[in-house]
């Protein structure tokens, strides 16, 4: 955790702080969290290096959804300086997943929470809830 601050880049740091910033309501533990004391370098590793999704093409799984989507688009930003794009997905990726979607002549609905941190039901867990049952009362009775 020490070395975090020299080794990561900026736009890094300040993307990890902006997609997983601390909850008041949780206590900070006295050290690492469990998930950092078995944490596997490996499965960080098959992300940064593409392993994890190499097996899923997203185009061919989003062109043949069969059911209404919910998108929430959280935490992204280009970093000008660097032109890194941060957090999970980018506008332009955002923008082709609904183009996919809706060629496949599903509904896909939208909601851009472009601040919000990676775990929307973990930071604001009534506004996720909101949202879910906002799309949700939208399902036809099939559906739902």
């Amino acid at each position: 955790m020490k070395a975090v601050p020299a080794e990561l880049p900026r736009p890094v740091l300040r993307a990890i702080g902006a997609m997983f910033p601390p909850v008041e309501s949780v206590v900070a533990p006295d050290g690492p969290p469990q998930n950092l004391k078995e944490y596997d370098p490996e499965w960080g590793r098959s992300f940064v290096s593409g392993l994890a999704t190499a097996g899923c093409d997203y185009a061919t799984m989003l062109a043949n959804v069969k059911v209404p989507v919910l998108f929430t688009h959280h935490y992204h930003e280009l970093d000008e300086e660097s032109g890194t794009e941060l957090g999970a997905i980018s506008d332009k990726q955002a923008t082709r997943a609904r183009d996919l979607v809706a060629a496949a002549g599903r509904a896909l609905t939208y909601s851009n929470f472009p601040s919000m941190p990676h775990s929307m039901h973990g930071y604001e867990p009534e506004l996720f809830t909101t949202t879910v049952l906002e799309w949700a009362a939208t399902l036809p009775a099939e559906v739902s």
